[in-house]
């Protein structure tokens, strides 16, 4: 039997099944719809869940990119996800993102103050007073 499923889920679906495939190369998550960001924040509410919305034709973001992937492989107990703020366009319009780099920090599921256009020193400095 064929269900009708709308675009937006066929591109979520899409993505989260190619997000799994290289997941365990993957140091961040990578929420792609709004089902996966509030998976994320729900199945990790005992533990520091960092959100990092960039975009690729932000060079600000780009540099930064890595430096998420390095505080990941710090901070084992951290939670760390990436979100284009390009393509998952309902994420970041729920989360009040219009610029980038911006880093959402949730602790126990309740959502702390934002680090705008951070450098990497100020964002391992919060993680350290968070966790």
């Amino acid at each position: 039997m064929y269900l009708p499923v709308s675009a937006h889920s066929q591109t979520c679906l899409r993505a989260s099944l190619k997000r799994r495939e290289s997941l365990s190369t993957m140091p961040c998550t990578q929420p792609h719809c709004w089902k996966d960001f509030g998976d994320i924040i729900r199945n990790n509410l005992t533990k520091l869940v960092v959100v990092f919305f960039g975009c690729k034709s932000c060079e600000q973001s780009k540099q930064l990119d890595p430096v998420i992937d390095e505080l990941a492989g710090q901070f084992p107990n951290v939670v760390f996800a990436k979100v284009d703020k390009d393509e998952a366009t309902d994420v970041a319009g729920y989360c009040n993102v219009s610029s980038t780099p911006v880093i959402h920090f949730y602790n126990k599921g309740k959502k702390e103050k934002d680090l705008i256009a951070p450098t990497g020193e100020e964002l391992k400095k919060r993680v350290q007073e968070l966790i």
